[in-house]
């Protein structure tokens, strides 16, 4: 499912991934750049990409996958921090609620 080429149609997913192989394979590359892939996020994003690409391959289906387990932690310590505010009924649905959004 992660291959499927339905989710990505629109076509501007690419880039991602050409840039992240792209400074895998050596390109130039400075931390400070905000402007590397149509200048909307900064390049330390695409640093995570590379490095899940280092550990798992350089494919598609590992690229996808990096963002699964991305959103995934960021699920699992909204789930641990909004937990004593909320009650754990409201900690659950802040979860789930970012995974589906």
């Amino acid at each position: 499912m992660l291959a499927r080429w339905h989710f990505a149609w629109i076509g501007d997913e690419f880039a991602f991934f050409d840039a992240a192989r792209d400074i895998m394979n050596g390109a130039p590359w400075s931390f400070f750049d905000l402007t590397w892939v149509y200048q909307a996020p900064p390049t330390a994003d695409t640093l995570y990409l590379v490095a899940f690409m280092k550990l798992f391959g350089a494919d598609v289906i590992v690229w996808r996958f990096s963002q699964v387990v991305l959103v995934a932690a960021t699920a699992g310590l909204l789930y641990l921090v909004s937990r004593p505010l909320l009650g754990r009924p409201g900690a659950l649905f802040a979860a789930v609620a970012l995974d589906c959004g």
